[in-house]
């Protein structure tokens, strides 16, 4: 009886000691187990951290994209109310500004590229009125020669190049329900169609010698007063959508 009380004595104490390096095991392993995901977290970026990278690149394409589109518009304002449109003769068109014969030199405006003294073809005849100190260029002289105008070009393909940036990424980056996917896809073609027509517009309006083989100064001149307004009614077009694109995915 001795021996057997002795002997279950000696297997409970053996079954204690067996089970406390145990528990003390699992004790020591929980909080590795429970810092190994906060570890990994800040180690590597996760997917909803990636996704969330590229809305804000896509967002913020958005809005520099909405910015030179708008640096665009106000120099092509300017031009448009300098030079002429279907809408009249433009202020560089006004007599002291170029109303010279072909061949002569001053403005560009002065005269057909074909014939003489300019691009845009404001030659002896085509000017409506003499300028009496009214409608005077804005920027002067300075807006009736290439240099404006090469300067809107310049914007116009910054923001063709933005423009397709942002459609870029945003095909890799997540697209936020806002309840208007309808709109936001209209207003994104429209803006896309927009965009493109209106920098052909303008590239042939600009250079209809060049592109056209227009030789005739009063078909030059006629024709690129009526691309132009072409050009400023596609503008206005492509970025009022795009503006309500915007709005739409920042609000």
């Amino acid at each position: 009886m001795r021996i057997a009380a002795w002997f279950g004595a000696g297997c409970c104490v053996a079954a204690l000691l067996h089970t406390i390096p145990a528990s003390a095991q699992t004790t020591r392993t929980l909080p590795r187990v429970q810092l190994e995901p906060e570890r990994a977290s800040a180690e590597t970026p996760t997917i909803e951290q990636a996704d969330q990278g590229l809305l804000v690149a896509h967002r913020t394409l958005e809005v520099a994209t909405a910015a030179s589109w708008a640096a665009t518009a106000v120099f092509g304002i300017i031009q448009g109310y300098n030079l002429p449109t279907l809408f009249g003769d433009g202020a560089c068109g006004r007599e002291s500004y170029g109303e010279m014969e072909p061949g002569g030199s001053g403005s560009e405006y002065g005269g057909g590229s074909s014939g003489g003294g300019g691009e845009y073809g404001t030659g002896s005849g085509y000017a409506t009125s003499s300028n009496d100190g009214q409608n005077e260029p804005i920027f002067g002289d300075y807006a009736c020669r290439h240099a404006l105008s090469v300067v809107h070009g310049v914007l116009g393909v910054t923001t063709v190049l933005l423009y397709t940036s942002t459609d870029i990424v945003g095909l890799f980056s997540p697209d936020p329900d806002h309840g208007d996917d309808l709109a936001v896809d209209t207003l994104s073609w429209v803006s896309r169609i927009g965009l493109a027509l209106t920098a052909v517009a303008g590239l042939i309006g600009a250079n209809p010698f060049n592109m056209l083989n227009i030789h005739d100064e009063q078909t030059e001149y006629d024709f690129q007063r009526t691309m132009r307004t072409v050009h400023m009614g596609l503008a206005v077009t492509g970025a009022t959508a795009y503006l309500g694109r915007v709005a739409i995915d920042l609000f």
